[in-house]
């Protein structure tokens, strides 16, 4: 059996017929612990308390649970990290910037889950500017001005390091993601090692 959770009423509508839905905060899901074999978090840490959300994981996971941690880092932007902040920072000032896989990593580890497997992966990822420039109306038509002049004043370098042009109306840009693989049990059998 599939749950689904998030913050959100609407996402529920968005989730297939036969997956269960629940409406609540990641920070304090209320389901008595160990209620799942597997969890799947995906871009959640940087609207949340990434500490509380963690830990609230390992509480609701079995224990021989596994638990998978997805989520956007910089660590493809290096070179270019205030430019990439000040465009989350004018897309969504609610946003907070995780930094890099070595953070996460730090961060899940703190919980005692044993982490299996961490790794980076980059995404070519293209959206419709104007879809990407007004997020959904959210943003405010000063920043959509700021992001547009920003976006069409990108010099070749930039371009080339991040991914990041526009053509045809179409954003593109190279997105680097953490993917990192847990599992409750933190025991590890000696002879195995």
């Amino acid at each position: 059996d599939w749950t689904v959770l998030d913050i959100s009423e609407k996402m529920g509508a968005e989730i297939p017929e036969g997956i269960k839905f629940i409406c609540c905060n990641a920070e304090n899901v209320k389901l008595p612990d160990r209620s799942f074999d597997f969890i799947i978090i995906r871009s959640v840490l940087e609207y949340t308390n990434e500490d509380l959300v963690l830990n609230e994981a390992k509480r609701l996971l079995k224990e021989e649970g596994y638990f998978v941690l997805a989520q956007k880092v910089m660590d493809g932007y290096s070179s270019d990290i205030n430019l990439i902040l000040e465009l989350e920072r004018l897309r969504n000032p609610l946003k907070k910037n995780l930094g890099f896989m070595s953070n996460l990593v730090k961060q899940v580890a703190k919980t005692g889950l044993r982490i299996l497997n961490s790794r980076t992966y980059t995404q070519n990822y293209s959206i419709n500017f104007d879809k990407w420039l007004s997020r959904n109306d959210t943003i405010n038509l000063e920043n959509q001005v700021k992001l547009k002049k920003i976006i069409t004043s990108l010099n070749e370098d930039v371009i080339q390091r991040t991914g990041l042009k526009l053509v045809n109306n179409v954003l593109y840009s190279n997105l680097t993601w953490a993917i990192i693989t847990c599992h409750k049990n933190s025991y590890v059998n000696p002879n195995t090692s």
